[in-house]
């Protein structure tokens, strides 16, 4: 007998024929790599039966009914499943499909672990593993869409953080190959951090620009992020990250070629230094004044990642004194025990920290007067090291440097504008800019790109993450084109500027705490399974729930008052971020919010609120993040080999060889960079104590 669904696809053929060629396609799950087709009704049929309720099915017509009526006006791909459970969980059916659109894409470009296979869409959707078709049929999108989208005849830049160049460039080879399939020219920048692909393009009239990087991830993992016009592109919009996802899914689905068109050629771009050199003098000119008073010098730490070519260039043409460090480069050592991947989340090194970082240990023999400056595989994030007599070493994270910066910015040049944040920054920050400042601020969603490419940064004099992104806009020197794009080496440099002046005649250490900051507390669950975190999922409830029951627990021990309460606030931009909101009346004393991460394998439980209200605050964050371990997937190889490392080691410093062993005896073959991978994300739980 033929199912229901089956039945209803057949009749709707025609029509979902009609919007494919609309650049709207739907797949009953993506995973399968499968779209929706005339010959494939029976096919599709089998895998909705498998993955939506009775109630869902039901729901089939109504919902190709709405799309039929109401098509997305950009090119968008569509999982058919969840818009059937969203619709059967109460959503309109329009906002039911809207929410269900698919993306590679997660904070901030493509990312996933270094594979092979031909199941491009498959080993992605199911292992979080990328290939470089995959990237290649991206890129192909991309420069689709632009060309479609008034933007003429391309140059394309093209840049890498240094984990492909040294073991054949296959991704960058694909990317450049389906640049040209598309009769296009990719301009070969090599090694080049994220923020001076702008700058090239700025100085060059090259509106698109592609960086295969990870970031601050590790070497065991790639991925590619866009530009045009200087900006990255958001997740909406006619170029955007829902647009290029489904038109490269469609070529992959058919397994198009990419093959460089008669007449296409890659052509050489030019070294990194000039680029480097023309970003510094233009982000600092007139802005050292306090650094050469103070005679600061600095060492840089590189992270082994694009800063490691042309960071002294920076350094040199500003005219400082520096000392780079973890600047050899193998591309599988990228942000191994260095930069701000093993920095963030610490305040401070005490002199006893075992575990401390390379860096962390120089600057304690230094002499004084050096500060250190810690960047991520790409530089699009840094953060400034203070080190004081007694040997401990203050951390300046986003939050620090970006109010230090702007207050600098405001009280020294006159500088005015709005002061974006995000829902990751501390909300004693926010307090302070305006108190302190009177600047306006704005409270964004994570991802530097709603800190630089939506129409609100145009007014900003600061946009800043937590995490070491801080976008001050650049204008080069001979343009008037102004660059947003967070550039770790120059933020850090403006900070410590800002530092130096504030701190007066003082120490440097005396100046580390520009504001009295709030709660801040980061809990984690890495290896998980991300698709059940949606809104009104069972995981969603039951952390609402545990949120609810938590809050009510610090009432009745008057850690709370009777009024407190909790509820919860939607992002546009973010919709499956569970964000509650902590109250006493009408005023905010804390947020707690979970969110999958879009750049690794895990989720995050955040706490932020005012001091006074700590251990509530804190309170109701643990019984968020305990709710939150049920995310954990173990079917994952990754949470079994946590599993046996944690049996022996946890709360113990691990040795990485100790480590390779117990994995190897275990029957676990893990590259090195995947032990480091690994080690890494227990060392972010709290699992254990350190890494040597």
């Amino acid at each position: 007998m033929r199912c229901q669904p089956a039945g209803i696809l057949e009749k709707y053929a025609v029509r979902i024929e009609r919007l494919s060629r609309g650049n709207v396609f739907l797949s009953a799950d993506p995973a399968s790599g499968t779209l929706l087709s005339p010959v494939g009704a029976a096919q599709s049929a089998r895998l909705l039966l498998k993955r939506v309720s009775p109630a869902a099915r039901s729901r089939i017509s109504l919902l190709l009914e709405n799309l039929f009526a109401r098509p997305p006006a950009a090119p968008a791909l569509i999982d058919l499943a969840l818009a059937l459970e969203a619709s059967a969980a109460g959503e309109r059916p329009s906002a039911a499909i809207r929410r269900s659109r698919v993306r590679f894409q997660g904070t901030d470009g493509i990312r996933g672990k270094i594979g092979r296979g031909r199941s491009e869409l498959r080993l992605f959707f199911r292992k979080g593993v990328v290939v470089p078709r995959l990237f290649a049929a991206a890129a192909a999108a991309f420069i689709e869409l632009a060309l479609k989208n008034r933007t003429p005849s391309l140059k394309v830049a093209v840049a890498e953080d240094g984990r492909d160049y040294f073991s054949g460039r296959s991704f960058a080879k694909a990317v450049m190959a389906a640049i040209r399939s598309r009769g296009c020219t990719p301009v070969d920048l090599g090694i080049l951090p994220t923020p001076l692909v702008p700058v090239y393009c700025a100085l060059n009239g090259v509106r698109a620009g592609i960086v295969l990087t990870a970031s601050h991830n590790p070497a065991d993992q790639n991925g590619v992020k866009f530009f045009l016009d200087g900006r990255k592109i958001l997740p909406d919009g006619k170029v955007s990250d829902y647009a290029i996802t489904a038109l490269a899914f469609d070529m992959l689905a058919k397994r198009q070629r990419f093959r460089p068109a008669a007449g296409t050629s890659v052509m050489r771009g030019p070294e990194a230094c000039g680029l480097a050199a023309a970003a510094a003098r233009a982000a600092l000119a007139g802005k050292t004044a306090h650094i050469r008073r103070r005679g600061l010098a600095f060492i840089v730490d590189t992270a082994h990642g694009a800063y490691s070519r042309c960071a002294a260039c920076a350094m040199e043409t500003l005219g400082l004194p520096f000392e780079i460090i973890n600047s050899d480069m193998s591309g599988a050592d990228i942000n191994r025990g260095s930069g701000v991947a093993v920095i963030e989340g610490s305040e401070t090194f005490h002199p006893r920290d075992a575990a401390a970082p390379e860096i962390v240990r120089r600057l304690r023999s230094a002499p004084p007067g050096t500060l250190g400056i810690a960047l991520d595989g790409d530089g699009d994030r840094g953060f400034v090291l203070v080190p004081s007599p007694g040997g401990a070493v203050s951390v300046l994270d986003g939050d620090r440097l970006s109010f230090l910066a702007a207050k600098y910015l405001v009280r020294r040049h006159g500088a005015s504008g709005v002061f974006a944040g995000t829902v990751e920054s501390d909300l004693a920050l926010f307090s302070a800019v305006a108190a302190d400042l009177a600047l306006p601020v704005r409270l964004a969603c994570v991802g530097d790109k709603y800190l630089s490419s939506t129409p609100a940064a145009s007014s900003q004099l600061i946009g800043e993450e937590t995490s070491g992104h801080v976008v001050i806009p650049l204008t080069l020197l001979g343009t008037r084109k102004k660059i947003l794009a967070g550039n770790g080496l120059l933020s850090a440099l403006l900070g410590a500027e800002a530092l130096a002046w504030l701190a007066g005649e003082k120490p440097l250490h005396s100046a580390v705490q520009p504001y009295a900051p709030g709660v801040m507390k980061t809990f984690y669950v890495y290896f998980v399974d991300k698709s059940r975190l949606r809104r009104s999922s069972p995981a969603w409830n039951a952390i609402v729930g545990a949120v609810h029951d938590a809050l009510q627990d610090a009432v009745a021990a008057s850690e709370l008052p009777a009024s407190a309460h909790a509820s919860e606030r939607l992002f546009r931009d973010d919709r499956d971020m569970l964000y509650i909101e902590l109250k006493d009346g009408g005023r905010i004393i804390g947020a707690v919010f979970t969110r999958a991460s879009g750049t690794e394998d895990k989720i995050a439980v955040y706490a932020r609120g005012v001091r006074d209200f700590e251990k509530p605050v804190l309170r109701v964050a643990h019984a968020a993040a305990s709710a939150a371990g049920m995310l954990r997937d173990p079917r994952k190889p990754e949470a079994k080999a946590q599993e046996v490392l944690s049996s022996s080691w946890g709360g113990a410093v691990v040795s990485v060889p100790s480590a390779h062993a117990a994995l190897a005896a275990a029957g676990f073959r893990m590259s090195p960079p995947a032990v480091d991978a690994l080690l890494f994300a227990m060392l972010k739980q709290g699992i254990i104590k350190g890494v040597r």
